[in-house]
Parts: C-alpha cells; structure tokens; sequence
C-alpha cells in the first residue's frame, strides 16, 4: 500500500502541555487539526521504525474517528505494531500497563476529561496525550537534543508541514 505525503500547514494554537493536548471536540475534527498533531508526537520520536505503539481512549465521542487517522499515520510512520483497545476502549492506567507489560515504545490516549465530549457542547474538549515517550530518545530542540517529549512535540507543533498516512480505503474499522 503507497504511503501518502499530505502538504498542510502548523496550527498556532497547537500548543501541548505535559498532559497533552487540550481542545474542543469541534477544533480536533478541523482539516488536518488532529493529524498535525499525531505527526508532531511521532516527529518527536525519531526511532519509532518497527516499535509498538499502545493506542486507545474513553469511548467518548469522536474516538472510533480519531483512532482511524491515527492507526493509518502509524502504519504511514513506520510504527510496527500497534496495540489498540478492544473497540478502541482504553483507560489512562490500562495503557500504561499495556506500555510496560509489552514493552511498548510508548502510546497515545484519547480522551474527554471529564466533559460530556459532545461536538457542540461548550465544555466538551478532548485531550490527546502522548505516553511514555522515553526521555533520552526524544528529537533535538533548540534548547537540547535531551529537552524531554513535551519540549519536542511543541517544537514539531509549530513546523509539521507533511502529514505521512496511509489511504482510507483497505483498513479495518473500529467495532
């Protein structure tokens, strides 16, 4: 299957904290939105070629969409395997078990907060955190090639201009 490279552009309000990325339901299913930001976590990881990845969320709503676009980046990023959640359904601690007990090379969460995470409520917002990402192999910043996951994902947040996925058709579907 051809691997696709999709010109887009940086989002300026794309900016992550140590717990992710924090934003309405609404502004996550924008053109490119999400999949700039799946792009950056994995730009931050340089050697993810044939590692595992652990991926999942709360069921909220959006989930079964979001872990599509990402299952299809990890394939087009070279990830090896990933292990994804029966029907995409993954607690924060139950990944972070999945990450060591497999030996994951890290995992990213989906979820809603506490928020009801419907697409016009105004307190719906959906975090997407990157896991366990190792310290040591984050990619170089200006401030350091050691300057940890979160200082390198908002680095790639504000130069991700390629997406790399694989196409729509021939994949699998959440059930």
């Amino acid at each position: 299957m051809a691997v696709l490279q999709i010109a887009t552009r940086p989002f300026a309000d794309q900016r992550p904290g140590t717990s992710g990325l924090r934003k309405k339901v609404k502004v996550f299913q924008q053109p490119h939105y999400l999949e700039n930001f799946v792009q950056s976590i994995f730009n931050a990881i340089p050697d993810r070629a044939g590692k595992t990845l652990v991926l999942g969320g709360d069921g909220r709503f959006y989930n079964r969409e979001a872990i599509q676009i990402i299952l299809r980046m990890a394939a087009g990023n070279g990830w090896g395997k990933v292990v994804v959640g029966r029907g995409g359904l993954f607690s924060t601690p139950a990944v972070s078990t999945v990450i060591r007990a497999r030996g994951a090379h890290g995992g990213i969460i989906l979820s809603a907060s506490h928020n009801a995470g419907a697409p016009t409520r105004t307190l719906a917002s959906s975090t997407i955190r990157p896991m366990a990402v190792p310290l040591r192999k984050s990619s170089p910043t200006p401030s350091g090639p050691r300057a940890g996951p979160s200082r390198a994902i908002r680095y790639w947040t504000a130069r991700t201009s390629t997406l790399t996925t694989l196409p729509l058709f021939g994949w699998a579907t959440c059930r």
